[in-house]
C-alpha cells in the first residue's frame, strides 16, 4: 500500500519549489499550497522561509551538492529535495539536523523511492561532516547566489561596496514597508513606516481598516514624482493591483484618475483596494484606443511598465533563475511599443513619467534614450536611479518626460 503524502511545511516548500519551476511566482505557489493545506501560523512562516531561503541561496547550494552529486544526473525534481535539505542544515539553526535529515529522507523515499532516500541521507550526512569548512564559505556564496550572467554584468557596472551592499540587500528577506492613508490613519504623520518584526495580525488591522497599504518605499518614490495636482487628469497607464494609483488617489483627491490594467482579476483586487482605503474608484480604461474614443488626453500618464524585475531580486528570488540576457531587450521593445501607445494622449503641457523596477539599462537609460530619439517633442527633464540597499528599498528607475513648449 503506497504511503500517503504527509502535508507539512517541509513537504509544501518542495511542492511550492516544483511549481515555482513550472513557472509559477513563489508567492502564488505558497499561496496555491496553503489553500489547499492550511497549516498554523509558525508553520506557514516555515514554509515560507524555506521556499524563499532556496531560490535566493540555489547556486550556492548547488555549489556545495556539486561535491556529492551529479547535477547532470540528478532529476530536478530530486535536486530541489536536496537543495531543501542543504539550505536547512547550513542556514536554519532552529531546525536540528536530525530533523532536516529525516524529512528529506523520507520524502526522496516517497517521491523517488528507497534508492533516492538512501542517496539524501548519505548526501545530506556527508554535507554535516564537512559544514565547518562550508559554513566559511557561507557568507560570500549566499550574497553571490546568481546566474553568472547577471553578476557579471553588475561587476562591470557598480564599484565593489556598491555592488556588495545591492547583494546584501538581495540576500535577506525583503523588508516590509506601509504607506500611510492620510485620509484614514488617525495618526498619519510619516508617508511610510516600516513594520518590521511587528506582528503580522496587528499590521493586518490596519490595512483591513485602510490606514496603511503595503508598499516599497522607492516604489511610493515613483509614484509621487507624477506630482498630482487636484483639477488635473492623471492616468496610470499599467495599473496592476492600484499600488501607485491609490497613492496617487490619497494625496490629490481632487484629480480625475483613470487607469489602464489588462488583467480582469488585478482591476477587481485594484477596486476592493480603493473600497477600503476610503477613496474615489477611478474610471477604468480598456487601452490607449478606449482613451482616442472618449477624446480625452491627461496632464501626467505613469507609465510603470512590465519589465525583468530585477530590481526585486529580494522579493522575488525566482527571477534569477528564469531571466536571460536575451530578455532585456525583448522586454525594452515591448516598453517602447506601450509609452507609442499613450504618447498621442500626453496632452499640449503634460508630463510622462516612465518607470521600471530595473536599473539595467536596456530597460531604463538606454531605453529612455532610445525612445527619445523618435520624439523630438519631448524632452527629458529628470531621471533617477533608486539604489536597491538596506535600510532603502527596492532598485527601481524613473524619468520624467514633458512635452516641448
Amino acid at each position: 500500500m503506497p504511503r500517503k503524502q504527509p502535508y507539512n511545511a517541509r513537504s509544501l516548500a518542495l511542492r511550492s519549489l516544483r511549481e515555482v519551476a513550472q513557472g509559477a511566482f513563489a508567492a502564488e505557489a505558497i499561496d496555491h499550497a496553503l489553500r489547499e493545506h492550511p497549516l498554523a501560523e509558525a508553520d506557514r512562516g516555515l514554509l515560507t522561509q524555506l521556499v524563499y531561503g532556496v531560490l535566493r541561496e540555489r547556486a550556492f547550494l548547488d555549489q556545495v551538492l556539486s561535491r556529492y552529486v551529479s547535477k547532470a544526473k540528478t532529476p530536478e525534481a530530486l535536486l530541489d529535495l536536496l537543495r531543501l535539505g542543504a539550505y536547512q542544515c547550513l542556514s536554519l539553526e532552529k531546525v536540528p539536523d536530525y530533523a532536516a535529515v529525516h524529512e528529506a529522507v523520507e520524502l526522496a523515499k516517497l517521491k523517488h523511492g528507497s534508492g533516492a532516500g538512501r542517496m539524501a541521507n548519505a548526501v545530506l550526512r556527508s554535507l554535516l561532516r564537512e559544514q565547518t569548512e562550508i559554513r566559511a564559505k557561507l557568507f560570500d556564496g549566499r550574497i553571490e547566489s546568481y546566474p553568472e550572467w547577471m553578476l557579471r554584468r553588475w561587476r562591470k557596472r557598480y564599484p565593489p561596496e556598491r555592488l556588495k551592499r545591492m547583494l546584501e540587500y538581495f540576500a535577506a528577506p525583503a523588508p516590509l514597508w506601509a504607506r500611510v492613508n492620510p485620509r484614514k490613519a488617525e495618526a498619519a504623520g510619516a508617508a511610510m513606516i516600516e513594520l518590521g518584526n511587528r506582528e503580522r495580525s496587528s499590521w493586518w488591522q490596519e490595512m483591513e481598516a485602510g490606514n496603511i497599504s503595503i508598499q516599497d518605499p522607492h516604489s511610493y518614490e515613483v509614484a509621487m514624482a507624477v506630482a498630482p495636482k487636484d483639477g488635473e487628469k492623471i492616468l496610470d497607464a499599467c495599473a496592476g493591483h492600484g499600488g501607485k494609483s491609490s497613492a496617487l488617489a490619497e494625496i490629490a483627491p481632487g484629480m480625475e484618475l483613470y487607469v489602464h490594467e489588462p488583467s480582469p482579476e488585478r482591476i477587481a483586487q485594484l477596486g476592493e483596494n480603493f473600497a477600503r482605503l476610503g477613496i474615489h474608484q477611478p474610471t477604468i480604461l480598456s487601452g490607449p484606443q478606449a482613451a482616442a474614443d472618449q477624446e480625452l488626453v491627461f496632464d501626467a500618464i505613469l507609465v510603470d511598465a512590465p519589465c525583468s524585475g530585477m530590481g526585486t531580486l529580494g522579493r522575488k528570488p525566482e527571477i534569477r533563475w528564469r531571466l536571460k540576457p536575451a530578455d532585456l531587450g525583448r522586454l525594452a521593445q515591448k516598453q517602447r511599443v506601450i509609452l507609442e501607445g499613450w504618447i498621442p494622449r500626453l496632452g499640449p503641457a503634460g508630463r510622462l513619467i516612465y518607470a521600471v523596477c530595473s536599473l539595467e539599462p536596456e530597460e531604463g537609460r538606454d531605453n529612455v534614450a532610445t525612445f527619445l530619439a523618435g520624439h523630438p517633442e519631448l524632452r527629458l527633464e529628470e531621471e533617477r536611479e533608486l539604489f536597491p540597499e538596506p535600510g532603502a528599498g527596492d532598485g527601481f528607475y524613473l524619468a520624467r518626460l514633458a512635452r516641448v513648449k
